[in-house]
């Protein structure tokens, strides 16, 4: 029974150590942390805490971050960086009061050559993608 018990502490510790140490810097050329929330195939994003962190690890990191991001080698990408947080507070025109008037949601539901991701970077977000962005707005985006 007590090696159950140190046996069930040393994970703990092990996943409270892991997770203290995937916390994003506020250094805006730093890489984004790995992600903590993850899906399994049978999961959806809805069931997952409406953070930052979620937004970053499902959406932001496999979709967005390629080119949203210092190095990117798109140039006018790399003007919009989405990490970290403090860095994708500034696009103030993300956040307004209605979120059908966020940029944000405006280039994400596009359906042209402009929408975000582009074309050429595959499949627009679906449409749970979308509506969890949504909510994240309407909760205050959270980090």
């Amino acid at each position: 029974m007590l090696d159950r018990i140190s046996m069930i502490f040393c994970s703990l510790l092990i996943l409270v150590l892991a997770l203290a140490c995937s916390k994003p810097s506020n250094n805006s050329d730093s890489n984004p942390p790995m992600a903590q929330p993850t899906l399994h195939s049978q999961d959806s994003i809805a069931n997952l805490p409406l953070t930052y962190a979620t937004f970053l690890s499902q959406i932001l990191q496999p979709r967005c971050l390629h080119c949203h991001n210092p190095q990117g080698t798109d140039s006018d990408a790399a003007q919009v960086l989405l990490f970290p947080y403090a860095t994708l507070l500034k696009h103030k025109s993300w956040f307004p009061e209605n979120i059908e008037q966020s940029k944000l949601i405006k280039m994400i539901t596009r359906t042209d050559e402009y929408r975000m991701p582009p074309p050429e970077d595959g499949a627009p977000l679906s449409n749970e993608e979308i509506q969890f962005i949504r909510q994240w707005l309407l909760a205050g985006h959270p980090e």
